[in-house]
């Protein structure tokens, strides 16, 4: 029979348990004038303000990743915003091996670098505003949202040379060509290129025939429209015409994610620590990825990221329609098509 200190000690760390809560705080900091686009820059932090440790996700889409992901809001005196023109990110939760762990009252500072994120046109005030949505691996293992209290905006006064010199324009060539691949790496990208050409032609082939509400069209861009269906079909056009199998593919990024591109930097793929392993075809396939990063390039469409995760996109699908049509991992499971939907 347990002693009264035994109950006692049980209910205390049950109560401990109980009141424990996860909350960060969000700071963004920087000069207040800036002289050149290669110059404008914030530093993001963020501090555990609760009472137990977290082990944070590295997305990409976050204030926790220095990659030039649209992870900001930017706004002029007049209320315009400049054009993005940094990357886009297939990420994978339950690949992820990079964690930043902060303990209650720890903070981890990132520096985020905005001029070759985003295109200046016109000197003058910025107010800097960031997304303040995280994600923390609870002891199950699975990504949980967590949103940070942010402090305050970054006000910025930009001046002189407002392009960044650090974005580069390139262009496709007419096979498939490779950076920083090993044969075996170049075998792999070939074998997916092969599974992702019947791939767009089946989307493409399925769209065209499509006049109401099946299954594989709602499941990943909900209720059926003609005019959302149109731009889906559009987008698998564009992507079928650009001829993933001229892309160049990089394989020198050593990040968490599946792969990433610039969307301005048209037919150029760079593959991550996530995407060897995948399989060639199915569900976040090497196949399915190559059409996910099309589908970033502007002028494939220029999707966002959105959602991720099939469960995610489903999810988007029943909320919001108009946002799944605009999502690449919806495109890419709509694609991909597994399991089997008519």
């Amino acid at each position: 029979m347990p002693s009264i200190a035994m109950i006692a000690s049980l209910l205390a760390i049950l109560a401990n348990h109980a009141s424990a809560t996860a909350s960060l705080f969000l700071a963004v900091y920087g000069l207040g004038n800036v002289r050149g686009g290669d110059n404008l820059s914030v530093v993001t932090t963020v501090t555990n303000t609760g009472d137990e440790t977290l082990k944070l996700y590295k997305d990409p889409r976050s204030v926790l990743s220095p990659f030039p992901e649209n992870t900001f809001s930017i706004y002029s005196e007049t209320g315009a915003s400049p054009d993005f023109v940094g990357a886009r990110a297939k990420y994978a939760f339950n690949a992820a091996t990079n964690f930043v762990t902060l303990e209650p009252g720890a903070n981890v500072s990132v520096t985020h670098d905005l001029g070759s994120g985003y295109s200046f046109t016109q000197e003058g005030e910025y107010k800097v505003e960031t997304t303040n949505l995280l994600f923390y691996q609870d002891e199950a293992g699975n990504p949980q949202p967590i949103h940070a209290v942010v402090s305050s905006t970054h006000q910025t006064k930009l001046s002189g040379s407002l392009q960044s010199s650090k974005r580069r324009e390139r262009g496709m060539g007419k096979r498939a060509t490779f950076a920083g691949c090993t044969a075996s790496q170049q075998a792999d990208i070939n074998s997916a290129l092969g599974v992702s050409t019947t791939y767009i032609a089946n989307a493409v082939n399925y769209l065209t025939s499509l006049t109401g509400g099946k299954p594989r069209y709602t499941t990943w861009f909900g209720t059926y429209s003609s005019t959302r269906k149109a731009t889906v079909l559009d987008h698998f056009e564009k992507i079928q015409s650009s001829d993933p199998r001229t892309y160049q593919y990089d394989c020198q990024c050593t990040d968490d994610s599946y792969a990433w591109v610039y969307p301005n930097e048209f037919g150029i793929v760079h593959l991550c620590n996530a995407f060897w392993p995948a399989g060639i075809s199915g569900t976040d396939s090497k196949a399915g990825t190559i059409i996910h990063e099309a589908s970033h390039f502007t002028r494939n469409g220029g999707t966002d990221d959105i959602r991720y995760g099939q469960s995610g996109c489903k999810q988007l699908a029943l909320e919001n329609p108009n946002d799944a049509i605009r999502n690449a991992d919806s495109h890419e499971y709509l694609a991909e098509n597994t399991p089997t939907l008519s």
